[in-house]
């Protein structure tokens, strides 16, 4: 229970807690529509049009747009995890990532929800290169933008 405690702890500083709290009151079946009449920067609920900008999903997700911008998998660059370890722990790298059971707590438990709940991803067990600006985000406050 501690390290799930020390892993809220982490996203409330990261300024993500509230983001966590609004997924936790989504509705899915809006959601779904939302998704599925989404067409460049428009989408359709309810028979409401609705314009989808940079800002409007800063907004509704309460993450900042400022900062270096994060693209999933297009992160090629080994410095990201020296960055995020700074030398003080060792890594045991699994293929093209780090067994993620392997980090060392709270981390484990945040890479989890990261995973989970930011990256929308079902392969939990490896945290991939880019994985790390998203945890250099929250441990050395390294801003990077979302939407």
């Amino acid at each position: 229970m501690e390290n799930y405690q020390k892993a809220y702890q982490i996203f409330k500083d990261a300024g993500w807690f509230e983001f966590f709290q609004r997924l936790e009151g989504s509705n899915k079946v809006i959601a779904m529509e939302f998704a599925n009449n989404l067409k460049r920067n428009q989408t359709k609920v309810r028979g409401l049009q609705l314009e989808v900008t940079k800002e409007v999903i800063s907004h509704v997700m309460t993450l900042p747009i400022e900062g270096k911008r994060w693209f999933n998998r297009k992160i090629n660059d080994p410095s990201l995890k020296e960055d995020f370890f700074q030398g003080e722990e060792w890594l045991v790298t699994k293929g093209r990532g780090i067994d993620r059971l392997l980090l060392p707590q709270p981390w484990e438990d945040a890479t989890l929800y990261l995973i989970k709940y930011i990256t929308c991803e079902g392969r939990e067990k490896i945290v991939f290169n880019y994985h790390f600006p998203l945890l250099n985000h929250a441990q050395h406050q390294q801003m990077i933008k979302l939407p």
